[in-house]
């Protein structure tokens, strides 16, 4: 039963209005609304952070990066998230704008069912540095300028390349940056990392596809460019000449509230 409703929006006018009209239609039917400080700031409201929410669930309107950005603070570990794609792309987003009436109505009557989405730990020389939903990408520091690496995977060697970067990306990440590096799509449920160098020089650097069991150890090799750790497009960290970087499975995952099975449709529509 729904008691605790977060709500966390992006900065733009529409959903500044529906967000507002969603947290009366709520409070009319007894639901508690807790704000996002951020959000609620928009509205002069009182709020706080995700991180001390304790909600029953987490109402994002946005699109899948205002999603990112919520679970990275917290939001989708212990109570679900539903998603209103006011973004470009809603991959992890359940419904549209015009939706959220009939949306909010069904979850208060009980509908839906909670997805897992399966998160990668990331650390840096054994030091865990953050989780992602998406990808982790070890990238050259400075642009148009190429990074020498190599592959490890279960610690066999896989290959040494030059390359713009490489991405270590979930099945859920299978539809963001990595599809556009060329990457395949991967249904959310596979028990997979796939692993797509960036522009790598050379024609026999393809995307590996491995089993989500499997730790992907990433070096930077010595050369005439230093490195960049980008995690989920959200957070960054420089890598120096021989570090290390160990991507494997996290305990924790995320929880995404569904009403429907249509990820092949969002395949077909979205892509």
């Amino acid at each position: 039963m729904l008691k605790r409703a977060g709500i966390i929006f992006k900065p733009a006018r529409d959903a500044l209005s529906t967000a507002r009209e969603m947290g009366e239609f709520l409070d009319e039917r007894g639901v508690e609304v807790v704000w996002e400080k951020e959000s609620a700031a928009r509205l002069g409201e009182e709020g706080v952070s995700i991180g001390e929410m304790k909600v029953d669930l987490y109402i994002v309107l946005g699109g899948d990066g205002m999603i990112l950005w919520a679970c990275s603070q917290g939001a989708g570990h212990e109570a679900p998230v539903l998603g209103f794609n006011f973004g470009t792309t809603g991959f992890l987003t359940e419904a549209m704008p015009g939706e959220w009436r009939d949306v909010l109505e069904r979850v208060l009557a009980g509908e839906g069912y909670v997805e897992e989405r399966t998160k990668l730990k990331v650390e840096v020389e054994g030091e865990q540095v953050g989780e992602v939903l998406n990808e982790a990408v070890v990238a050259a520091a400075t642009p148009v300028r190429m990074l020498e690496m190599s592959l490890k995977v279960n610690g066999e060697f896989v290959y040494r390349l030059r390359a713009d970067g490489l991405i270590v990306a979930t099945p859920t990440g299978s539809t963001a940056y990595s599809m556009s590096a060329g990457g395949p799509v991967l249904d959310p449920a596979t028990p997979a990392i796939v692993l797509t160098p960036l522009c790598p020089f050379g024609s026999g650097y393809r995307s590996i596809v491995v089993p989500d069991t499997a730790e992907v150890e990433v070096a930077v090799e010595d050369g005439k460019v230093g490195g960049v750790l980008v995690l989920d497009g959200q957070s960054t960290r420089e890598l120096d000449f021989g570090a290390v970087v160990r991507v494997s499975l996290a305990e924790r995952r995320l929880k995404l509230l569904r009403l429907r099975r249509d990820f092949y449709r969002r395949v077909r529509e979205f892509l």
